[in-house]
């Protein structure tokens, strides 16, 4: 006091309420954050074991789909190399079905309607 007493001029101060601020002070009302961490309650160990199994049945149902996959891509190759190997087969048989055929049209010619033989100039025998 003495030496505000000694100087001519007395500082001013003006307070400034803040209403905000003195409610916030004035409540019950916790401030700060919430932050999630693992629970231990019952509730949620069963919910994460319902997800770990879903997970576990969605990872069994892929691997099961991509077997199948793999199982119906090597039957369709086989499925073609058995086709490839009938063609082939079908190939190596025509030449002597036609030969057959042949031999066979020979005959019939050689052979008249009427049971007779014929020479190959068409003369009776």
């Amino acid at each position: 006091m003495e030496e505000v007493s000694r100087r001519s001029e007395v500082p001013r101060y003006k307070f400034h309420r803040d209403s905000a601020t003195e409610q916030l002070i004035a409540s019950e009302i916790a401030i700060g954050w919430l932050e999630v961490g693992e629970s231990t309650s019952a509730f949620w160990l069963q919910q994460r074991q319902q997800q770990t199994k879903h997970e576990q049945r969605q990872q069994d149902t892929m691997q099961q789909h991509q077997k199948h996959m793999k199982a119906e891509s090597h039957k369709g190759e086989s499925t073609a190399a058995a086709g490839q190997q009938e063609r082939q087969q079908q190939k190596e048989q025509q030449p002597r079905q036609l030969e057959a055929m042949q031999q066979q049209h020979k005959h019939m010619q050689g052979v008249s309607p009427k049971g007779e033989s014929t020479t190959a100039a068409g003369q009776q025998e």
